[in-house]
């Protein structure tokens, strides 16, 4: 991948600019740009699209900290390396509540802190593009699971608790907490056949039976019965003992009543 990734590199020492270039594009993964300051960084931001930032914490006019708060605040989530000097642990501190990915120390082997810096950059843009993939995957799912009218679940045997996708929330009008959970006193409230949902359950956990049942919910919003069709399997753990139940719900009110 020769000059895969773009980096901007941004610090008011041209020496230590020229060299930062000269070892990343070394590797053939990186195209490097550089800026003399943060206003020229940003001003470069604003033109081209760069993978990730490497900026220099000194420097005049606007230092790094105050360069990484306003690329957060105009250009998003672009991977930000802050270089610092040594003994310098409270701008670290910052830097990582203001937002950056990583930091590197100056001082020591020159060849190891560049070995360490294109590290560093590599792991910060392949974690972006990771956290990218999967949230277009779930985006995908939830879009999938909300034209289908079908939502997922699971139940943990060691709490009791069950966790709901969106659609699962949206099927039985419940607000959902920020992680997805309900005990299952709260998910039982709204289905009047609870004993039966309750049997298939039990059979399948102890009996092995086939978890595929139909049965009427009524929504938290009072919106009128729905007709749910549910199927489950167990998970079992690496020592083969069931730990965790699967399954989805489908809204089939209209295929019913069609």
């Amino acid at each position: 991948m020769a000059g895969g990734y773009r980096v901007l590199c941004v610090d008011d020492e041209e020496g230590l600019l020229e060299v930062s270039k000269l070892f990343l594009e070394r590797s053939g993964d990186f195209a490097v740009t550089t800026a003399p300051g943060a206003p020229e960084g940003i001003r470069l931001l604003l033109q081209e699209k760069f993978d990730a930032i490497v900026s220099d914490y000194q420097m005049p006019v606007m230092d790094g900290i105050e360069f990484l708060t306003q690329v957060r605040k105009q250009f998003g989530q672009i991977p930000f390396i802050l270089l610092t000097g040594k003994g310098r642990e409270e701008i670290v501190i910052q830097a990582l509540n203001s937002g950056a990915d990583f930091y590197l120390q100056k001082g020591g082997d020159p060849r190891a802190q560049f070995v360490e810096l294109a590290h560093k950059v590599r792991m910060a843009i392949d974690r972006k593009r990771a956290d990218e993939t999967l949230r277009a995957a779930n985006e995908h799912l939830r879009l999938a699971q909300q034209l289908g009218r079908t939502g997922s679940w699971e139940m943990d045997f060691a709490t009791g608790a069950i966790w709901g996708s969106e659609e699962a929330f949206r099927i039985f009008a419940l607000e959902r907490p920020p992680d997805g959970f309900l005990t299952i006193e709260e998910v039982e409230a709204r289905i009047p056949e609870q004993q039966r949902v309750r049997r298939a359950l039990t059979d399948l956990l102890e009996h092995g039976k086939d978890y595929d049942i139909e049965y009427a919910i009524r929504p938290a919003d009072g919106s009128g019965e729905k007709i749910i069709h549910s199927v489950a399997k167990i998970l079992n753990d690496s020592q083969n003992k069931p730990f965790r139940i699967i399954g989805i719900i489908q809204d089939i009110t209209g295929r019913r009543n069609g």
